[in-house]
């Protein structure tokens, strides 16, 4: 492909660096984008679940999106908030969701986690809509599409530190950049924003 290419479109700078590892010619940085006229932040959908943060992850059930560590934050988070005062949205579908409704029953966690399977563009908007919180426990990714999708309707993210997202996700200032397959931080940095509204509108 290489050969045959004029120009190759990278990305991200994580892009370039192994496009250049990788000895392809003439790279030219150019970042995808999402239309931010349709994700947007309107007023909150009501639920059934007034008065509970919702927690939501958007991506395929794939080993490399790393939900188990998400499912270990939650299962601790849990026992440090036992009123549960979240609910944990899982948005896609994939091969891994057997697996995960395993987890789930293990730790008993069908009470505040729901796995909503694949949803199209409109239902996805919907459920930035109405979450107060991004999560991506992703073990790699390239340039999250999603987190981009969740700071379009306002929303603090917390994500795994791979690939791109530090391009994204400036830790301190729009969510907070956690180690990879570390639940304890994910558990600790989710306990920081359902306990803190200003913090949560500040980074959102």
């Amino acid at each position: 492909l290489f050969s045959e290419a004029n120009n190759i479109l990278s990305i991200s700078k994580y892009n370039y660096k192994h496009l250049r590892a990788w000895g392809a010619p003439n790279i030219v940085n150019h970042s995808v984008g999402i239309d931010t006229e349709f994700f947007k932040k309107t007023k909150k959908s009501k639920s059934s679940t007034k008065n509970k943060i919702r927690i939501l992850t958007v991506g395929r059930l794939v080993d490399e999106k790393g939900y188990e560590y998400a499912l270990e934050a939650i299962f601790d988070l849990k026992k440090k908030l036992p009123k549960a005062s979240f609910v944990y949205d899982i948005v896609g579908e994939g091969e891994k969701r057997g697996k995960l409704e395993g987890i789930i029953k293990e730790y008993n966690l069908k009470d505040c986690v729901v796995l909503h399977g694949q949803k199209g563009k409109d239902e996805i908007l919907k459920y930035y809509q109405k979450s107060e919180i991004f999560l991506l426990p992703s073990i790699a990714e390239a340039l999250p599409v999603v987190i981009m999708e969740a700071f379009a309707c306002c929303l603090p993210v917390i994500a795994t530190d791979v690939g791109s997202v530090s391009e994204e996700v400036i830790n301190g200032r729009n969510g907070f950049l956690v180690e990879p397959k570390n639940s304890n931080e994910i558990s600790r940095k989710l306990e920081i924003l359902i306990n803190d509204k200003k913090l949560r509108d500040t980074f959102g």
